[in-house]
């Protein structure tokens, strides 16, 4: 097979603006032409991944807490944030404490941000009904149900604080508890596809790494041009790129750790989670 035949690494890219600074050499500078993007929510790719349909992509955290055995962190690569994080908000026409025994909707698109409010919910002994639906505008959440999971771009279109009495920013109460970065994305890929084709990953990586510093040294135009998408102000979308990491270093590592900890501790995942990077075969 000639390098022309070998098929395109098939990499995954979340449909929310918080990744932009990540693709922006692969959307222009056109870094590679041996990838082939997909852009999807989290949730989606997070069964790509899972149906071998994607090589590698950025993940759900709590997805490659569930196939941790199958897959593998990219190093130095993530979105995490360390207090408010803005796109990751829990409404409520109750307090917090009220919403035992209460509906509560949760967004279908992310399976790290419903892991952490149930976190959240475990840790005060609070239960909710469980509802999972899709959550765009405040329209959407059912005048019966006391709160909503509200994540991604939806959280910054609309003032949800106009709408409900009570916003939480499940990055600042996770920050409250833990004292720790929380890593809400990670970058992993098929152990298997790896085994197969380590300098491709290799290759990625370092795709990942250039198109990473193409966007964050181009972050005005980034913030700008996320800002007409979504229709607000570049004000507030500057403080929302503001709060974000985008790296994977110790402290995010130590974060995601303690974060899959309280996930087996609470019982919410069934086992012990280890963080597997991909090195070298």
């Amino acid at each position: 097979m000639t390098v022309s035949d070998t098929p395109k690494v098939r990499l995954g890219r979340i449909s929310f603006i918080n990744v932009d600074p990540i693709y922006y050499g692969f959307e222009h500078q056109n870094i590679s032409e041996d990838v082939q993007i997909t852009s999807a929510p989290p949730s989606e790719l997070n069964r790509m991944l899972a149906s071998d349909m994607l090589d590698i992509s950025s993940v759900s955290s709590a997805a490659y807490g569930i196939h941790h055995r199958k897959w593998l962190l990219l190093p130095g690569v993530s979105i995490a944030c360390n207090g408010n994080v803005m796109s990751v908000l829990l409404v409520s026409r109750t307090p917090l404490e009220s919403l035992h025994g209460k509906r509560v909707q949760a967004t279908d698109e992310s399976a790290t941000a419903v892991r952490l409010m149930r976190l959240m919910f475990a840790h005060r002994n609070i239960t909710p009904i469980l509802e999972t639906r899709k959550i765009h505008a405040p329209s959407q959440v059912a005048p019966d149900a006391a709160a909503a999971l509200i994540i991604g771009d939806a959280a910054l279109r609309h003032d949800w604080s106009s709408e409900f009495e009570y916003v939480w920013d499940l990055g600042d109460l996770w920050a409250r508890h833990a004292n720790l970065p929380f890593v809400f994305a990670v970058w992993a890929v098929r152990e298997e596809f790896a085994v197969e084709h380590p300098r491709r990953v290799k290759k990625i990586i370092e795709l990942i790494q250039s198109s990473k510093q193409m966007g964050l040294s181009n972050l005005d135009s980034i913030i700008a041009s996320a800002a007409a998408r979504l229709g607000i102000d570049p004000g507030i979308t500057r403080r929302y790129f503001n709060n974000f990491c985008f790296d994977f270093n110790d402290s995010e590592r130590s974060g995601l750790e303690a974060y899959f900890n309280d996930l087996s501790t609470t019982g919410i995942f069934s086992e012990e989670v280890s963080t597997r990077f991909f090195d070298s075969y």
